[in-house]
């Protein structure tokens, strides 16, 4: 496993999330940035050497909104293709959205990003129109839906019962 690029913050503790399925199916995420908090530029720039005869970059936007904005910029230099996961989407700007090769989103933050009573093929759509990527609603057990330029698809989960399913969207990424 290559290590580069990972730096350790003596000043704060690593990031932390905990996952709780108290009804015993609705999961609830209590969750603590760490270090992942002060992450910068600055820190970022030292490592954009790693994307060099790099293909993918996977994106959160855990990290701060100028991160996600640079690290987007840098990859389209490079011609990195970006997977963007849209955990918080307030911290999206919607100019962004157009420079991201993938957006992949859960059902909540779908509906987040496209509010009201359409349905996810529909809120697809008009995402697909405002950003021209590819679109991924993953939905948990249900599997998922794919908008792109050439298909507009359902894709059924894998015929299992899942006890939760938090976490399975960085999975499936």
């Amino acid at each position: 496993i290559k290590t580069e690029g990972i730096y350790i913050d003596n000043s704060t503790s690593t990031g932390k999330a905990f996952i709780t399925v108290p009804d015993g199916s609705n999961s609830c995420v209590i969750s603590y940035p760490g270090a992942n908090a002060f992450f910068d530029v600055e820190q970022l720039n030292k490592c954009t050497h790693l994307l060099t005869n790099t293909d993918y970059c996977l994106i959160s936007t855990e990290l701060s909104p100028e991160v996600v904005a640079y690290a987007i910029k840098r990859c389209k230099k490079l011609n990195v293709k970006i997977f963007l996961k849209p955990a918080t989407t307030s911290k999206i700007e919607r100019t962004l959205l157009s420079k991201i090769d993938y957006l992949v989103p859960n059902e909540t933050e779908l509906e987040q990003l496209v509010p009201g009573p359409e349905t996810i093929p529909e809120k697809a759509e008009e995402l697909f129109k405002l950003c021209k990527n590819t679109i991924i609603v993953t939905m948990g057990a249900k599997g998922c839906y794919l908008k792109s330029s050439e298909y507009s698809h359902f894709f059924p989960a894998a015929p299992f019962s899942p006890v939760d399913t938090t976490g399975a969207a960085n999975c499936f990424i």
